[in-house]
């Protein structure tokens, strides 16, 4: 009986360590990780719990917050690890599964800041004075290869608020699903991105990406986004306070197709407003501003149609989408313009015959 007594105790001494010990430990684990980030982003990180199960191979968290003086950035409501433990002997970083839960990532802009860009601005301010005061030296390799063979993001949101001096516009992208398949490093490969999320009034967002790295490293993605029956209205501000133009009805298609090296941006885009309203007398540029697309769409008014580029370097402060849109509207007055020269040069023409005239007014004509 004695012995059976002390079987049990030992048992329960032995796994109550080691659930001491483990638990503890992940305390201790999670402290860390959210002192280190601070210090080194100058953000605050909060984990809610953080889970690992050597024996199973799995790793999972849960709420996750980053937020920098009370305005959130980032959060998440679970993310699990599924991997092989023996490869880590051999230097190999098996996955077998990454799934995301209820991710949300807040862009704030005012101005020309914005809060993801001003993180990674401290992280880079951090590491410049902690060269400065130790000694260089030298980066140790990562030489572990890495397997990634699924990656699941369900329930993706993405926040967008920029502040105007009277006013201020916020946008949410919600109920995403991102996938992503055989991520390897330092292999070179081809990762097929899949993002599709539904955007306010019931718009659809349809992003289909090849994110590619060489054996030199050069990182490089290739994408194209669709974008089909957004309500014009729900950007008016947006649009109000960049082009002094205030839609009130109308809905846009927007598809862009882009290529990013490092942080060099080729890109080229293909905008469709239908039956666009505007806002009548708010001011003076507002009033020439609806004139002026008005005259662009034409004696019809259904559709009007830009092409326009955006390119350069996304790190540089002068990087802007709005310039590339300004020149495609200036474009696309041109072209009217010149449709209306056609149309009277034909008119001043002697006539021949009624059916000469009539073909070339339609060859003329954009309808």
């Amino acid at each position: 009986m004695r012995k059976i007594k002390f079987l049990v105790i030992f048992i329960i001494f032995v796994f109550g360590g080691y659930f001491l010990v483990k638990n503890s430990g992940l305390f201790v684990a999670k402290k860390f990780i959210e002192k280190e980030f601070a210090k080194a982003t100058q953000a605050e990180l909060n984990i809610g719990s953080l889970n690992v199960s050597l024996l199973k191979g799995t790793v999972t968290v849960n709420h996750v917050h980053i937020h920098d003086r009370g305005n959130s950035i980032f959060k998440l409501g679970m993310a699990h690890v599924n991997f092989d433990l023996f490869p880590l002997l051999k230097k190999k970083i098996i996955i077998h599964g990454v799934k995301i839960e209820d991710p949300w990532i807040y862009v704030k802009k005012e101005k020309n800041n914005i809060n993801l860009s001003k993180l990674s601005a401290s992280q880079r301010k951090t590491a410049s004075v902690k060269e400065e005061k130790s000694s260089p030296k030298k980066a140790k390799p990562f030489d572990y290869t890495v397997s990634v063979e699924n990656v699941w993001v369900n329930n993706f949101k993405f926040s967008f608020q920029e502040k105007f001096p009277d006013t201020q516009f916020e946008y949410v992208i919600d109920k995403g699903y991102l996938t992503a398949h055989n991520v390897k490093y330092p292999e070179p490969m081809k990762v097929p991105l899949t993002l599709k999320m539904r955007v306010p009034e019931k718009a659809q967002f349809d992003y289909q990406g090849t994110f590619i790295s060489k054996k030199n490293k050069e990182l490089s993605l290739e994408s194209t986004l669709k974008i089909k029956d957004v309500t014009v209205a729900v950007t008016r501000d947006l649009i109000g306070n960049y082009f002094n133009i205030y839609p009130t009805g109308g809905t846009a298609h927007l598809t862009s197709k882009a290529h990013l090296q490092g942080s060099i941006l080729r890109s080229e885009h293909e905008l469709q407003l239908h039956k666009l309203k505007l806002e009548q007398g708010r001011n003076v540029a507002s009033a020439l501003g609806g004139a002026f697309l008005a005259f662009i769409q034409g004696p019809q008014g259904d559709k009007l149609e830009l092409r326009f580029r955006i390119d350069g370097d996304i790190k540089d402060p002068n990087f802007s989408w709005v310039s590339g849109i300004s020149q495609a509207v200036a474009e696309a007055f041109q072209k009217q313009l010149s449709r209306l020269q056609k149309i009277t040069d034909i008119l001043k023409k002697p006539t021949k015959e009624g059916g000469d005239l009539l073909q070339d007014l339609k060859d003329a004509l954009p309808f």
